[in-house]
């Protein structure tokens, strides 16, 4: 629940969790420790979908340890879990002001603006989380999303190749490179991303976004016909 997971068939959470070893809580003092307990009590919590109990913890974390812009960045997920937009974007600006290099409130905050339909605002955040961790692949696939969105169809197809080069096995990367494909009638190619997609979610075990692809090639086919015959 600190950092979004891709766009393109399922959005949601991932769930990192930050694990901080005794040795260190001990060295940092009691506020921190018990700040670091709030904080992975809210972790848990908004693992098992509690997201209002998420923020009451991640906020007692944040009142003792007003400086840990991780716990403004996983309130700021539970709120937009729970469409508390404003609250969000809120928490997101106060994680970047304490720490600019962490890249996750940009990529979340572009995120939720991407679920706003603000995708020119969600790319400018994407383009400042891609600068500080370049080798994260979700991030270039969701920028991609947004350009896709855009109807900027070759500028995301970039974007959803290097997601691609970064994480050969991204489903989701194969499966939104494939629709910008089909969009630009680049039916060959299309094709081709929906199966390795459909391919990969199989082996995942994802039978819901399985279902989607197999979908998703139906309307290809049909689409293709008439080009064929």
């Amino acid at each position: 629940m600190l950092k979004y997971l891709t766009f393109g068939i399922v959005l949601g959470f991932s769930t990192p969790l930050l694990p901080v070893a005794a040795e260190v809580l001990e060295r940092r003092g009691p506020d921190s420790q018990d700040a670091r307990l709030y904080f992975n009590r809210g972790l848990s919590d908004h693992e098992q979908e509690k997201y209002g109990d998420a923020i009451a913890n991640f906020s007692q974390a944040i009142q003792l340890n007003p400086r840990d812009a991780k716990a403004y960045n996983a309130r700021g997920n539970a709120h937009g879990t729970l469409k508390n937009s404003k609250d969000a974007i809120a928490n997101y600006a106060q994680a970047i002001q304490l720490d600019p290099g962490f890249s996750w409130p940009y990529y979340n905050r572009g995120n939720l603006k991407a679920q706003l339909q603000n995708y020119a605002g969600a790319i400018a955040d994407y383009n400042l989380a891609i600068q500080l961790d370049p080798q994260d692949s979700d991030m270039y696939n969701n920028r991609g999303y947004a350009k896709q969105k855009q109807q900027d169809y070759l500028s995301a197809i970039t974007d959803f190749t290097q997601a691609i080069r970064l994480e050969p096995e991204n489903a989701k990367a194969y499966y939104n490179r494939g629709r910008s494909q089909a969009l630009l009638k680049e039916y060959d190619g299309a094709m081709a991303d929906y199966h390795q997609a459909e391919s990969l979610f199989k082996a995942q075990g994802d039978t819901k976004a399985t279902r989607v692809i197999q979908r998703s090639l139906r309307e290809l086919e049909q689409a293709f016909k008439p080009i064929i015959s």
